[in-house]
């Protein structure tokens, strides 16, 4: 008798051993996201102290794209594509915005940096290029309930895992042609559960997904830097004189306002 239980245990540690694995009960994290700074500058330069300030021509064409990930992990092409869409849509009414064209994320894969960007400048006729990039981390740990995984059935019904998704979405609008960062905005979105250890991939995806579009920076957008942006004359002047104004900085005598937000 005493060797069946003894048996039976084995049996059923076993089974915990092959749901679990090693490191069973230990944290686990998952980190993936996408770097402006890796994307604009390859080969490891740093930015330059000094950020120029870009003269534009308003209204302005922009292109708008989602920065790839470094291991290829992240959001899927239908996710980036809402994401991309909701910015869209959220500036697109802006009267300083003609046009926001998305561009697909394989064109950003073959030539990273300002020379890439220069170039989709030029495909696209762009004045400038906003690039979305995002940072998320996934914390997972088992809590009590997690004993009952030893009953292989409570890995399907007990929600003896934990977690947690910090994510981070930035929009950051740079001029090719001279260099310059113009407009950031960011958004960021904190949320938690449990779940089985059967769900609990499928959970942490989708939570993932969810915190993504709820962190989307869909509000004002900051200048952080002056921009410099020639707006026609239009009242008794002619056609060929404009005028050159601060939007972001202090204001001239003589100004034209243009709306940012």
């Amino acid at each position: 008798m005493r060797i069946l239980t003894t048996l039976a245990l084995a049996m059923l540690l076993a089974g915990c051993e092959v749901l679990c694995g090693p490191g069973c009960g230990a944290p686990r994290e998952h980190h993936s996201s996408s770097s402006l700074v890796e994307f604009l500058y390859p080969s490891g330069a740093l930015p330059p102290v000094e950020n120029s300030i870009p003269e534009l021509h308003v209204p302005l064409r922009v292109g708008l794209a989602f920065l790839p990930s470094a291991n290829g992990a992240g959001p899927d092409a239908a996710l980036k594509e809402q994401l991309l869409e909701r910015v869209r849509q959220h500036f697109s009414d802006r009267q300083f915005v003609s046009d926001i064209v998305i561009i697909p994320d394989y064109y950003l894969g073959t030539q990273r940096g300002y020379p890439g960007l220069a170039a989709l400048q030029r495909l696209y006729a762009l004045d400038v290029v906003a690039l979305v990039s995002y940072d998320q981390v996934t914390h997972t740990q088992e809590n009590n309930w997690s004993l009952g995984y030893l009953t292989i059935v409570g890995a399907y019904v007990l929600k003896g895992d934990r977690y947690d998704v910090s994510t981070l979405v930035d929009l950051a609008v740079v001029d090719p042609a001279t260099r310059a960062q113009d407009q950031r905005a960011g958004g960021v979105d904190t949320r938690h559960g449990t779940s089985t250890l059967i769900d609990l991939p499928h959970d942490t995806r989708d939570t993932g997904a969810a915190a993504l579009k709820a962190a989307a920076p869909v509000s004002r957008v900051s200048c952080g830097r002056s921009i410099r942006v020639e707006v026609p004359w239009r009242v008794s002047t002619p056609p060929a004189r404009r005028i050159s104004e601060r939007v972001a900085g202090s204001t001239t005598a003589r100004s034209t306002s243009v709306e940012t937000s």
